[in-house]
């Protein structure tokens, strides 16, 4: 489900860390990362952009280090475990319906918000909030895209929208929207394959590194072994069903607060 591409650690520029130069956990774990939705590739940069940026290597996916989007991953299925009742979900079972919600959001904060933080937190964040906490954070790209994780009973829905341009026009996505569906127990299952398998490679990665002892860098082995091990960790806690899990959301209330949005601003139009 999702793949990657680690890079080795000879190939990763070295952290600067005042005059010395350094190669921490995070940074070994620098890569190329996407997501396969059957055959569908995710997030994966624009043909166009790519020959606008005339790269030194032809890979055409995000180049971050890996640990982040598995931390961002171990977040959010914090709150996907939770499924979300029909009444919600029939809400934003599409890409269009899930648009037209998130412009709801936006119109009710332009149009019928009256600035106090308290209608802020007990309507706003109420709407907002169990949609967002399921939401891929890729915030720390250039354009990122949205991509948010809805689970419905025992099937989760992906769905994504990426329209980001550059200042001349150019798409810096291949795929601008898109939709996705599977058991949600069976993508749980190809993380953590994905997950393992990551975690096998920096095994080597960091036996390399140590073995090589190289005098240029400043290295921290002990601090290096112990991040790994727990990264397995939570990769084990991941698989266990042992994640810190967020508490079941008050769905009526939200069902309640969503109507109210509606209702407030078919007044006002």
């Amino acid at each position: 489900m999702i793949q990657y591409q680690l890079k080795d650690w000879k190939e990763i520029v070295p952290w600067q860390n005042g005059n010395c130069s350094t190669l921490h956990w995070f940074a070994l774990t620098d890569a190329h990362y996407w997501f396969n939705f059957k055959g569908v590739e995710f997030p994966k940069y624009s043909d166009e952009i790519i020959r606008e940026w005339k790269p030194e290597n032809d890979s055409k996916f995000v180049h971050y280090p890996f640990a982040r989007i598995f931390w961002d991953i171990c977040e959010v299925i914090r709150h996907v475990e939770n499924s979300v009742p029909n009444e919600i979900f029939q809400k934003i079972n599409s890409l269009d319906k899930l648009k037209k919600y998130i412009e709801l959001l936006k119109n009710w904060i332009e149009l019928a918000w009256d600035e106090s933080d308290e209608q802020f937190d007990e309507v706003y964040e109420v709407a907002r909030g169990w949609l967002y906490c399921r939401r891929l954070d890729f915030g720390y790209l250039t354009g990122g895209p949205d991509c948010f994780l809805i689970r419905n009973e025992d099937q989760l829905h992906i769905y994504w929208f990426a329209e980001y341009q550059n200042d001349k026009g150019i798409s810096l996505w291949s795929s601008h929207e898109g939709t996705f569906s599977c058991n949600y127990f069976e993508f749980i299952e190809d993380l953590v394959k994905s997950f393992k398998a990551f975690g096998l490679d920096m095994n080597k990665q960091i036996s390399a590194l140590l073995e090589s002892n190289p005098t240029d860098l400043e290295i921290d082995s002990e601090q290096i072994l112990t991040n790994q091990s727990q990264y397995e960790e939570l990769v084990s806690a991941f698989e266990n069903k042992k994640l810190l899990y967020a508490d079941t959301p008050d769905w009526k209330h939200i069902v309640n607060t969503m109507n109210e949005i509606s209702r407030q601003l078919e007044s006002r139009i």
